[in-house]
């Protein structure tokens, strides 16, 4: 690979390394909460190509799934990521509750749909690690589920066609297995961009990073030995520091991703005015779960007209997230999905608990 024709230089492989962790180690975070497991990132594997002629297929001929992120705050690129169907596959059932069919058919639009929440919540996740590297907000569109094909690969980055662009290897696991095998695809030009804006941004606060340092300094032994966290937990830390390696290159240790451990309800402040230390006691009360797809207001002479076949415009539009509602109190929202020949509700939104006791 030739520099000079658009290629990373080592500081700038360094650089987009580190840069990686952090994003991926906040994926694997949210990873580890939605399959309940803990979840260790092994460093990434940089490779560059020429042109999409000279790359070798990521995983060879095992079935695969792209998908397309954009990043559209913040960082403005594209990402396609590569992922092995039989992961897919085991994703999937995890989130899902089941086993996953055969190996040998093609994924269900069900296995599709996890997926494809999967990654839009990982890459919400990895977004704000990259926050907290280039000092501003970082959104992306929804992420965009597609079947692997040579062809969609040029659609959807046209620039590997003839620009030199980046192949990260990224593998998850949960004990000694790994759960998740991702490739990352990146155009060259854009990471190089990148990176020098955010050398650039380094260069020109130098003061204060050295007050964060000296404000530090007194309470990092403290806070290491209190909260362990590797390579992801010292995203904040890396903070205007990528590619600084000093001649020497950057080191990036294996992440060790562990699920979030929420509080209980037991420590809610005041919810109605008293501690509610014996809130337990009320846990077995049953409650009227319903989905609410919509509201519409009918005068009495409508509603006597309706005959069957009538049609009741609601007002919410179609696709929108539908209200999840105990004893008629919001308490989440989500979308209607078809479980075998039943109808059910996967949540994407979720009142706070402390919100939901008022409600209740």
């Amino acid at each position: 690979m030739n520099e000079m024709n658009g290629g990373l230089s080592k500081e700038e492989r360094d650089a987009v390394s580190e840069m990686t962790s952090i994003a991926m180690g906040a994926a694997g975070s949210t990873l580890g909460v939605l399959v309940g497991q803990e979840i260790e990132i092994a460093p990434p594997v940089v490779v560059e190509y020429d042109n999409l002629a000279e790359m070798e297929i990521p995983f060879g001929d095992d079935p695969k799934t792209l998908v397309l992120v954009q990043f559209v705050k913040g960082i403005q690129a594209n990402a396609l990521y590569v992922i092995k169907n039989v992961d897919v596959r085991r994703l999937a059932g995890m989130m899902l509750g089941s086993s996953g069919d055969s190996p040998d058919e093609e994924l269900t639009e069900l296995q599709l749909g996890a997926i494809g929440e999967l990654m839009n919540q990982m890459m919400n996740a990895a977004a704000n690690g990259l926050a907290s590297v280039v000092h501003e907000t970082v959104e992306i569109n929804n992420p965009e589920v597609i079947p692997y094909s040579s062809d969609m690969l040029a659609q959807c980055l046209p620039q590997i066609l003839s620009e030199p662009f980046v192949l990260t290897n990224l593998q998850m696991r949960a004990g000694s297995e790994t759960i998740l095998e991702i490739i990352e695809m990146r155009v060259s030009s854009e990471l190089k961009s990148q990176v020098a804006k955010l050398m650039s941004l380094d260069a020109s606060l130098p003061e204060a990073d050295d007050e964060l340092d000296s404000l530090g300094a007194a309470t990092a032994s403290q806070t290491e030995l209190s909260n362990p966290q590797p390579a992801m937990a010292s995203a904040g830390a890396s903070r205007g520091r990528v590619g600084n390696s000093g001649g020497g290159g950057l080191q990036v240790d294996p992440v060790t991703v562990r699920p979030v451990e929420f509080g209980s309800f037991d420590h809610q402040p005041n919810v109605y005015g008293e501690e509610n230390k014996n809130l337990s006691l009320v846990m077995d009360v049953t409650l009227n779960l319903t989905v609410e797809l919509g509201k519409t207001e009918l005068s009495i002479k409508d509603v006597l007209e309706l005959t069957r076949g009538s049609v009741i415009e609601l007002e919410r539009i179609a696709g929108e997230p539908v209200d999840l509602m105990a004893n008629g109190k919001l308490i989440a929202k989500g979308e209607v999905v078809v479980i075998e020949d039943n109808f059910g509700l996967r949540i994407t939104s979720i009142v706070s608990p402390a919100e939901r006791l008022r409600g209740l």
